[in-house]
């Protein structure tokens, strides 16, 4: 692994693997029917996938969820070429190794939450549209309350290699400032839970 993120300082995912080879694929696509679970899947799911040219997360919802959807939401942007959906490429595999680094720094550690948050925020818009609607889902959807327990300036501090380091003193120094976090998040938010959100998830998305 040392050897592969030394190697994505200098090439692009496509000289490190020109034939876009991916294991991932081969695993999904011998698993999963996706004909089948657009069709009858009995819950609603929201895949988010970046897309290259505007830099902006795109919300798939049950109905478009495909292999390459998925792979595209999986797609690590220093080993991975960009996935093609109907014609725009979502991952950062098109860029330069230079530029790919500089897209790595610029993004900090909660891209993830970020993106699954506003997979969150669709499905809550859908559901306040269709308010007469009785499914369980939709319900929970509804009445869904929010917190949100982070370490942003911490994290920030982080160089992007630390999220393949596992070595222990770091592992337990990751361990303390989590637990620091949520002592202080308890200490002013405990009365909230269960009864409202914690935090505007349409004001964090702006």
């Amino acid at each position: 692994m040392d050897a592969l993120m030394f190697l994505s300082r200098f090439l692009t995912p496509g000289q490190i693997n020109p034939f876009n080879l991916n294991l991932l694929r081969d695993v999904l696509a011998a698993q999963v029917d996706f004909s089948v679970f657009r069709e009858d899947s009995p819950i609603k799911l929201f895949v988010a996938a970046a897309q290259i040219a505007t830099d902006r997360a795109r919300i798939f919802s049950t109905p478009e969820v495909s292999l390459d959807v998925l792979l595209a939401s999986a797609c690590l942007p220093s080993f991975n070429q960009p996935v093609v959906i109907e014609g725009e490429a979502y991952g950062d595999g098109g860029l330069t190794a230079d530029e790919i680094r500089q897209r790595l720094t610029e993004i900090s550690f909660n891209a993830a939450a970020a993106s699954e948050l506003e997979g969150i925020a669709l499905a809550q818009k859908e559901a306040e549209r269709d308010h007469w609607s009785l499914g369980q889902l939709d319900r929970k959807l509804r009445r869904l309350n929010l917190h949100m327990i982070d370490a942003e300036v911490y994290m920030n501090q982080l160089n992007v290699s630390s999220r393949l380091n596992t070595d222990a003193d770091f592992i337990a120094a990751l361990r303390k400032e989590g637990r620091d976090r949520a002592d202080v998040w308890l200490r002013r938010n405990f009365r909230h839970i269960g009864a409202r959100s914690s935090f505007e998830l349409a004001k964090h998305l702006a």
